[in-house]
Protein backbone atom coordinates (compact mmCIF):
# COMPACT_ATOMS: atom_id res chain seq x y z
CA UNK A 1 0.00 0.00 0.00
CA UNK A 2 1.30 3.45 -0.95
CA UNK A 3 2.07 5.92 1.85
CA UNK A 4 -0.71 8.33 0.86
CA UNK A 5 -3.29 5.52 0.72
CA UNK A 6 -2.13 4.19 4.09
CA UNK A 7 -2.31 7.59 5.78
CA UNK A 8 -5.79 8.16 4.33
CA UNK A 9 -6.85 4.73 5.57
CA UNK A 10 -5.47 5.47 9.05
CA UNK A 11 -7.42 8.73 9.12
CA UNK A 12 -10.64 6.87 8.23
CA UNK A 13 -9.84 4.21 10.83
CA UNK A 14 -9.42 6.88 13.51
CA UNK A 15 -12.88 8.22 12.65
CA UNK A 16 -14.40 4.74 12.94
CA UNK A 17 -13.16 4.05 16.48
CA UNK A 18 -13.33 5.99 19.71
CA UNK A 19 -9.81 4.84 20.63
CA UNK A 20 -7.23 2.75 18.80
CA UNK A 21 -3.74 1.66 19.82
CA UNK A 22 -0.65 2.13 17.67
CA UNK A 23 -0.01 -1.62 17.65
CA UNK A 24 -3.50 -2.28 16.24
CA UNK A 25 -2.79 0.17 13.42
CA UNK A 26 0.58 -1.47 12.76
CA UNK A 27 -0.96 -4.94 12.64
CA UNK A 28 -3.79 -3.87 10.36
CA UNK A 29 -1.54 -2.24 7.77
CA UNK A 30 1.43 -4.58 8.32
CA UNK A 31 3.91 -1.82 9.12
CA UNK A 32 6.24 -1.08 12.04
CA UNK A 33 5.31 1.05 15.04
CA UNK A 34 7.87 3.63 13.87
CA UNK A 35 5.95 3.96 10.58
CA UNK A 36 2.68 4.39 12.48
CA UNK A 37 4.19 7.17 14.59
CA UNK A 38 5.43 8.94 11.43
CA UNK A 39 2.02 8.63 9.77
CA UNK A 40 0.26 10.00 12.85
CA UNK A 41 2.65 12.97 12.92
CA UNK A 42 1.92 13.58 9.21
CA UNK A 43 -1.79 13.76 9.97
CA UNK A 44 -1.21 16.05 12.95
CA UNK A 45 0.99 18.35 10.87
CA UNK A 46 -1.83 18.49 8.30
CA UNK A 47 -4.16 19.87 10.99
CA UNK A 48 -6.01 16.70 12.01
CA UNK A 49 -6.70 17.04 15.79
CA UNK A 50 -5.40 13.68 17.02
CA UNK A 51 -5.07 13.09 20.76
CA UNK A 52 -2.40 10.52 21.62
CA UNK A 53 -1.07 9.06 24.83
CA UNK A 54 1.65 6.42 25.17
CA UNK A 55 0.23 3.06 26.17
CA UNK A 56 -3.36 4.29 25.77
CA UNK A 57 -3.88 4.97 22.09
CA UNK A 58 -5.04 7.59 19.60
CA UNK A 59 -8.38 9.31 19.15
CA UNK A 60 -9.87 12.26 17.33
CA UNK A 61 -11.35 15.27 19.10
CA UNK A 62 -15.12 14.77 19.36
CA UNK A 63 -16.98 16.44 16.52
CA UNK A 64 -14.15 16.22 13.98
CA UNK A 65 -15.24 13.87 11.20
CA UNK A 66 -15.52 13.47 7.44
CA UNK A 67 -17.46 13.04 5.24
CA UNK A 68 -20.65 14.98 6.12
CA UNK A 69 -22.95 11.98 5.45
CA UNK A 70 -24.78 10.84 8.59
CA UNK A 71 -26.72 7.66 9.29
CA UNK A 72 -29.63 7.11 11.65
CA UNK A 73 -29.12 4.54 14.45
CA UNK A 74 -31.53 2.21 12.62
CA UNK A 75 -29.51 2.47 9.40
CA UNK A 76 -26.27 1.79 11.27
CA UNK A 77 -27.82 -1.28 12.91
CA UNK A 78 -28.92 -2.54 9.48
CA UNK A 79 -25.30 -2.34 8.30
CA UNK A 80 -24.22 -4.26 11.40
CA UNK A 81 -26.67 -7.05 10.51
CA UNK A 82 -25.28 -7.10 6.97
CA UNK A 83 -21.75 -7.29 8.36
CA UNK A 84 -22.66 -10.36 10.42
CA UNK A 85 -24.06 -12.07 7.33
CA UNK A 86 -21.03 -11.23 5.19
CA UNK A 87 -18.68 -12.59 7.86
CA UNK A 88 -20.24 -16.05 7.52
CA UNK A 89 -21.63 -16.24 3.99
CA UNK A 90 -19.30 -14.33 1.67
CA UNK A 91 -15.98 -15.39 0.23
CA UNK A 92 -12.76 -14.10 1.92
CA UNK A 93 -12.14 -11.42 -0.71
CA UNK A 94 -15.64 -9.95 -0.36
CA UNK A 95 -15.30 -10.09 3.43
CA UNK A 96 -12.11 -8.03 3.20
CA UNK A 97 -13.73 -5.37 0.99
CA UNK A 98 -16.86 -5.20 3.15
CA UNK A 99 -14.73 -4.82 6.26
CA UNK A 100 -12.98 -1.84 4.64
CA UNK A 101 -16.37 -0.35 3.74
CA UNK A 102 -17.62 -0.81 7.32
CA UNK A 103 -14.60 1.05 8.65
CA UNK A 104 -15.51 4.01 6.41
CA UNK A 105 -19.14 3.83 7.51
CA UNK A 106 -18.28 3.78 11.21
CA UNK A 107 -15.98 6.75 10.65
CA UNK A 108 -18.97 9.10 10.23
CA UNK A 109 -20.73 7.99 13.41
CA UNK A 110 -20.66 9.90 16.68
CA UNK A 111 -18.77 8.30 19.56
CA UNK A 112 -22.02 7.39 21.31
CA UNK A 113 -23.23 5.60 18.16
CA UNK A 114 -19.91 3.75 17.81
CA UNK A 115 -20.19 2.59 21.40
CA UNK A 116 -23.79 1.49 20.75
CA UNK A 117 -22.77 -0.65 17.77
CA UNK A 118 -19.80 -2.14 19.63
CA UNK A 119 -22.02 -3.11 22.56
CA UNK A 120 -24.71 -4.53 20.25
CA UNK A 121 -22.33 -6.56 18.05
CA UNK A 122 -21.81 -9.48 20.51
CA UNK A 123 -25.59 -9.93 20.66
CA UNK A 124 -25.98 -10.72 16.95
CA UNK A 125 -24.87 -14.01 15.42
CA UNK A 126 -25.31 -15.52 11.98
CA UNK A 127 -24.71 -19.25 11.74
CA UNK A 128 -22.19 -20.52 9.23
CA UNK A 129 -22.83 -23.64 7.21
CA UNK A 130 -21.75 -26.92 8.89
CA UNK A 131 -18.96 -27.40 6.37
CA UNK A 132 -17.22 -24.06 6.87
CA UNK A 133 -18.67 -22.11 3.95
CA UNK A 134 -15.85 -19.61 3.56
CA UNK A 135 -13.23 -22.32 2.94
CA UNK A 136 -15.34 -24.01 0.22
CA UNK A 137 -15.21 -21.11 -2.23
CA UNK A 138 -11.79 -19.85 -3.42
CA UNK A 139 -11.36 -16.24 -2.37
CA UNK A 140 -11.66 -14.64 -5.82
CA UNK A 141 -14.65 -16.54 -7.23
CA UNK A 142 -17.47 -14.13 -6.35
CA UNK A 143 -15.53 -10.95 -7.31
CA UNK A 144 -14.48 -12.56 -10.61
CA UNK A 145 -18.04 -13.60 -11.37
CA UNK A 146 -19.44 -10.14 -10.61
CA UNK A 147 -16.67 -8.51 -12.67
CA UNK A 148 -17.57 -10.76 -15.60
CA UNK A 149 -21.27 -9.86 -15.20
CA UNK A 150 -20.38 -6.17 -15.29
CA UNK A 151 -18.05 -6.46 -18.30
CA UNK A 152 -20.16 -9.09 -20.11
CA UNK A 153 -17.18 -11.42 -20.32
CA UNK A 154 -17.42 -15.18 -20.74
CA UNK A 155 -16.25 -17.33 -17.82
CA UNK A 156 -14.29 -20.53 -18.41
CA UNK A 157 -14.93 -23.03 -15.62
CA UNK A 158 -14.93 -26.65 -14.52
CA UNK A 159 -18.13 -27.77 -12.80
CA UNK A 160 -18.80 -30.90 -10.77
CA UNK A 161 -22.42 -31.96 -10.37
CA UNK A 162 -23.72 -33.37 -7.10
CA UNK A 163 -22.56 -36.96 -6.46
CA UNK A 164 -20.26 -36.79 -9.48
CA UNK A 165 -16.49 -37.22 -9.32
CA UNK A 166 -15.91 -35.85 -12.82
CA UNK A 167 -15.94 -32.13 -13.58
CA UNK A 168 -17.08 -30.91 -16.99
CA UNK A 169 -15.53 -27.93 -18.76
CA UNK A 170 -17.96 -25.10 -19.45
CA UNK A 171 -17.92 -21.68 -21.04
CA UNK A 172 -20.74 -19.59 -19.60
CA UNK A 173 -22.23 -16.12 -20.00
CA UNK A 174 -23.04 -14.95 -16.43
CA UNK A 175 -26.14 -12.89 -15.66
CA UNK A 176 -25.99 -12.82 -11.85
CA UNK A 177 -25.68 -14.60 -8.53
CA UNK A 178 -28.11 -15.35 -5.70
CA UNK A 179 -27.91 -16.89 -2.22
CA UNK A 180 -30.29 -19.65 -1.14
CA UNK A 181 -30.17 -22.44 1.46
CA UNK A 182 -26.63 -21.68 2.61
CA UNK A 183 -25.11 -21.57 -0.88
CA UNK A 184 -24.24 -19.03 -3.55
CA UNK A 185 -25.51 -19.81 -7.05
CA UNK A 186 -24.29 -18.51 -10.42
CA UNK A 187 -26.94 -18.15 -13.13
CA UNK A 188 -25.45 -18.16 -16.61
CA UNK A 189 -26.04 -19.18 -20.21
CA UNK A 190 -24.09 -22.41 -20.71
CA UNK A 191 -22.57 -22.66 -24.18
CA UNK A 192 -22.17 -26.43 -23.76
CA UNK A 193 -25.84 -27.09 -22.86
CA UNK A 194 -27.10 -24.18 -25.00
CA UNK A 195 -29.44 -23.00 -22.26
CA UNK A 196 -29.45 -21.08 -18.99
CA UNK A 197 -28.20 -23.07 -16.01
CA UNK A 198 -27.87 -22.70 -12.24
CA UNK A 199 -24.34 -23.47 -10.99
CA UNK A 200 -23.70 -23.85 -7.26
CA UNK A 201 -20.51 -21.86 -6.73
CA UNK A 202 -18.99 -24.33 -4.23
CA UNK A 203 -19.12 -27.01 -6.96
CA UNK A 204 -17.00 -24.95 -9.35
CA UNK A 205 -13.51 -26.48 -9.18
CA UNK A 206 -11.85 -23.98 -11.51
CA UNK A 207 -12.93 -20.52 -12.66
CA UNK A 208 -11.05 -18.34 -15.13
CA UNK A 209 -12.24 -15.01 -16.57
CA UNK A 210 -11.75 -14.54 -20.30
CA UNK A 211 -11.66 -11.48 -22.55
CA UNK A 212 -14.45 -12.92 -24.72
CA UNK A 213 -17.45 -10.60 -24.84
CA UNK A 214 -21.04 -11.77 -25.12
CA UNK A 215 -24.12 -9.87 -26.20
CA UNK A 216 -26.35 -8.33 -23.57
CA UNK A 217 -28.54 -11.18 -22.29
CA UNK A 218 -32.25 -11.07 -23.04
CA UNK A 219 -32.97 -12.82 -19.73
CA UNK A 220 -32.47 -11.01 -16.41
CA UNK A 221 -31.61 -12.72 -13.16
CA UNK A 222 -35.04 -11.95 -11.70
CA UNK A 223 -36.77 -13.26 -14.82
CA UNK A 224 -34.78 -16.49 -14.56
CA UNK A 225 -35.73 -16.94 -10.91
CA UNK A 226 -39.40 -16.22 -11.67
CA UNK A 227 -39.30 -18.69 -14.53
CA UNK A 228 -37.64 -21.32 -12.33
CA UNK A 229 -40.34 -20.87 -9.70
CA UNK A 230 -43.13 -21.23 -12.27
CA UNK A 231 -41.53 -24.34 -13.81
CA UNK A 232 -41.40 -26.15 -10.49
CA UNK A 233 -45.14 -26.99 -10.49
CA UNK A 234 -45.31 -25.94 -6.85
CA UNK A 235 -47.96 -27.50 -4.63
CA UNK A 236 -49.56 -25.58 -1.79
CA UNK A 237 -49.01 -27.48 1.46
CA UNK A 238 -50.68 -26.58 4.78
CA UNK A 239 -49.36 -28.12 8.01
CA UNK A 240 -50.51 -27.63 11.60
CA UNK A 241 -47.61 -27.88 14.09
CA UNK A 242 -47.67 -27.99 17.85
CA UNK A 243 -45.71 -25.05 19.21
CA UNK A 244 -42.95 -27.40 20.39
CA UNK A 245 -42.63 -28.96 16.93
CA UNK A 246 -42.76 -25.51 15.30
CA UNK A 247 -39.81 -24.40 17.43
CA UNK A 248 -37.73 -27.30 16.08
CA UNK A 249 -38.80 -26.55 12.51
CA UNK A 250 -37.36 -23.04 12.56
CA UNK A 251 -34.05 -23.85 10.88
CA UNK A 252 -35.51 -25.89 8.00
CA UNK A 253 -38.95 -24.50 7.25
CA UNK A 254 -37.62 -22.02 4.67
CA UNK A 255 -35.75 -24.79 2.87
CA UNK A 256 -39.09 -26.55 2.31
CA UNK A 257 -40.71 -23.41 0.90
CA UNK A 258 -42.41 -21.62 3.80
CA UNK A 259 -44.51 -18.68 2.60
CA UNK A 260 -46.74 -17.99 5.61
CA UNK A 261 -46.88 -18.78 9.32
CA UNK A 262 -49.85 -18.04 11.60
CA UNK A 263 -50.30 -18.85 15.30
CA UNK A 264 -53.78 -20.20 16.07
CA UNK A 265 -54.29 -20.97 19.74
CA UNK A 266 -51.84 -23.66 20.77
CA UNK A 267 -50.96 -24.57 17.16
CA UNK A 268 -48.84 -22.98 14.45
CA UNK A 269 -50.22 -23.16 10.92
CA UNK A 270 -47.52 -23.10 8.23
CA UNK A 271 -48.14 -22.80 4.51
CA UNK A 272 -45.51 -24.02 2.04
CA UNK A 273 -45.05 -24.03 -1.72
CA UNK A 274 -43.27 -27.30 -2.41
CA UNK A 275 -42.07 -28.87 -5.69
CA UNK A 276 -41.60 -32.32 -4.09
CA UNK A 277 -44.25 -33.84 -1.80
CA UNK A 278 -42.02 -36.86 -1.11
CA UNK A 279 -39.30 -34.60 0.26
CA UNK A 280 -41.56 -32.68 2.61
CA UNK A 281 -43.22 -35.99 3.66
CA UNK A 282 -39.86 -37.39 4.80
CA UNK A 283 -39.16 -34.18 6.71
CA UNK A 284 -42.52 -34.26 8.51
CA UNK A 285 -41.90 -37.82 9.71
CA UNK A 286 -39.33 -36.58 12.23
CA UNK A 287 -42.11 -34.70 14.07
CA UNK A 288 -44.24 -37.81 14.60
CA UNK A 289 -47.68 -37.03 16.01
CA UNK A 290 -46.78 -33.36 16.60
CA UNK A 291 -47.98 -32.32 13.12
CA UNK A 292 -51.22 -32.64 11.15
CA UNK A 293 -51.50 -32.40 7.38
CA UNK A 294 -54.36 -30.10 6.41
CA UNK A 295 -53.70 -30.15 2.66
CA UNK A 296 -53.18 -31.71 0.20
CA UNK A 297 -54.58 -35.21 0.75
CA UNK A 298 -51.78 -36.64 -1.44
CA UNK A 299 -49.26 -35.67 1.23
CA UNK A 300 -51.02 -37.86 3.80
CA UNK A 301 -50.81 -40.73 1.33
CA UNK A 302 -47.07 -40.15 0.86
CA UNK A 303 -46.50 -40.20 4.63
CA UNK A 304 -48.57 -43.40 5.03
CA UNK A 305 -46.51 -45.09 2.31
CA UNK A 306 -43.28 -44.07 4.06
CA UNK A 307 -44.54 -45.33 7.43
CA UNK A 308 -45.42 -48.73 5.93
CA UNK A 309 -42.01 -48.98 4.30
CA UNK A 310 -40.29 -48.12 7.59
CA UNK A 311 -42.34 -50.72 9.44
CA UNK A 312 -41.37 -53.42 6.96
CA UNK A 313 -37.74 -52.34 7.06
CA UNK A 314 -37.33 -52.49 10.84
CA UNK A 315 -39.47 -55.55 11.62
Amino acid sequence: MKKFDRITAIFILLQSRKLIKAQEIADRFEVTLRTVYRDIRTLQNAGVPIIGEAGVGYSLIEGYRLPPVQFTPEEATAFLLAEKFVEQHADPSSQKHFDAAMVKLKAVLRNSEKESLESLSPHIEVSATPSAFASKIPKQYLPRILDAVKKQHVLDLDYKKEFSEVATKRQVEPIGIYFMVDNWHLVAYCRLRKDYRDFRVDRITRLHPTEINFDKPTLTLQAYLDQWSNDQNLTKVMISFTKVAASFAQTQKYYYGLVEQVVKGDRVLMTFLSPHLKGIARWLLIFGDQVDVIAPAELNSEIQTLVKALKQHYL
